[in-house]
């Protein structure tokens, strides 16, 4: 053997040898469809819990929703003065209705559009103010500054004219602290009294119920 044969024996035969094996290794699909769900499984793990999370958030708003138009609209057939013990069993109501997290609360404000005019007719005074107000689990009533950050929310009534809100505020944990933080849910329901022309309160002593 020749030193030539030698080294192409050495040295060229396993080169191509190798080369072979890699090029029959890059025409083997064995095992991609393995990878490729290695690769795309997490996503589509994140992809679920993300929708999951968001699912269920909207599922609690809308079920939070409701229940403030179900105590709205007791609010509005009530004919006798509201009690605080009234407020607090509605309270209950929202949490049987919900099934909220700890700390949720519910405020009932009784808000007038007051109009004053002058001996002449001219408008002296055109505000929105608090007649009474009152919320659960020891939480600040509403106030007259509130209700101007309010305005946009609320709607227009003619002038003396009397609304009843409710304001519930739901603490919310999502399932996944993925793409939502926890926060309070809130919503606010406005009616007008159906059958009475106020809602009244037994805290105010100007108020006095229908006889």
């Amino acid at each position: 053997m020749t030193l030539t044969e030698f080294r192409r024996k050495l040295v060229n035969e396993p080169l191509i040898r190798a080369g072979h094996r890699v090029s029959r290794f890059g025409r083997d699909e064995r095992g991609a469809i393995a990878t490729e769900a290695i690769i795309i499984l997490p996503v589509l793990i994140l992809f679920y819990l993300v929708s999951f999370t968001f699912y269920d958030a909207y599922r609690k708003q809308t079920l939070i929703t409701k229940a403030g138009y179900t105590i709205g609209d007791l609010l509005s057939r009530q004919l006798d003065t509201m009690k605080i013990a009234d407020i607090e069993g509605m309270a209950e109501v929202l949490e049987y209705l919900t099934f909220p997290a700890e700390g949720e609360y519910l405020r009932v404000t009784e808000i007038e559009r007051v109009v004053e005019t002058d001996t002449v007719g001219n408008v002296t005074k055109d505000a929105y103010e608090v007649i009474w107000s009152h919320a659960t689990a020891g939480k600040p009533d509403l106030t007259n500054a509130d209700v101007a950050g309010l305005l946009r929310r609320i709607p227009n009534l003619a002038p003396n004219e009397r609304i009843t809100m409710l304001e519930t505020y739901t603490p919310y944990d999502p399932p996944f602290h993925i793409g939502l933080d926890p926060y309070v849910m809130e919503s606010m329901t406005v009616t007008r009294q159906r059958f009475a022309p106020k809602l009244c309160f037994e805290e105010i002593v100007a108020c006095q119920p229908l006889s």
